[in-house]
């Protein structure tokens, strides 16, 4: 699977020759989680660059390895089988973004600073993680109790989504319209910005998310909005 040419650079930022493994054991630095998360992370980044770059049925663990600059046995320790490292891959990016998004609904912003806040969280998250967005994609080779809990993280940033937008219907800051189709369109907006964004382009994603909530807004403010 190629990478959008607009990516080529951030993957190459984040793409280095495997480490070579020294002999005898390294000298303990740190606490022992972080080091742990810290490797299992490393072996992440190194799979999500080859299920981009060469697309997951096409990358095998001993690719993985290779490319962590680790032995098999030391990958599955870390992170499991292949389709575990999938699943683990789409819960660090699920885990990263809901906590944010939870925190846009409860917080005290209107309605429609919400809105633009929620679609500026799930962008950025994509310019930080742009081969674990394009490994995500590869999610119909998760397996079942994986899929389900993915689904599951999927609805309630939906469920969040939908809250922020009936908010601003009960308020009277949106006209009332059909909540699903909207949320469905921003999605599809917020989504689509990793086959086209730039990171080395003339706006950011903060600017972007602003311009696409004011697209959106101007269909979905009443005539009289009340704030």
């Amino acid at each position: 699977m190629a990478i959008a040419p607009q990516w080529e650079a951030a993957l190459q930022a984040v793409q280095s020759p495997p480490a070579q493994r020294r002999p005898g054991r390294p000298r303990a630095t740190g606490h022992p989680t972080d080091r742990y998360e810290a490797k299992r992370k490393a072996i992440l980044d190194a799979a999500a660059r080859l299920f981009t770059l060469r697309g997951y049925e096409a990358t095998s663990v001993r690719d993985i390895s290779r490319e962590a600059g680790i032995s098999q046995a030391t990958l599955y320790h870390y992170t499991g089988s292949k389709p575990e490292i999938l699943a683990a891959i789409h819960n660090l990016m699920a885990d990263e973004l809901l906590p944010r998004m939870n925190g846009i609904l409860q917080s005290d912003l209107s309605p429609e600073r919400k809105l633009a806040e929620y679609m500026r969280a799930e962008m950025e998250l994509i310019e930080r993680h742009p081969t674990y967005t394009a490994a995500m994609r590869h999610k119909r080779w998760l397996l079942p109790g994986a899929a389900q809990e993915m689904r599951e993280k999927r609805d309630e940033a939906d469920r969040i989504l939908d809250a922020i937008l009936q908010e601003g219907i009960d308020k009277g800051v949106f006209h009332p319209f059909n909540v699903k189709f909207a949320r469905l369109a921003i999605m599809g907006m917020s989504n689509y910005i990793g086959t086209w964004f730039s990171p080395v382009g003339p706006s950011t994603i903060p600017e972007i998310a602003d311009g696409f909530a004011r697209i959106l807004l101007q269909g979905l403010l009443s005539a009289s909005p009340h704030r």
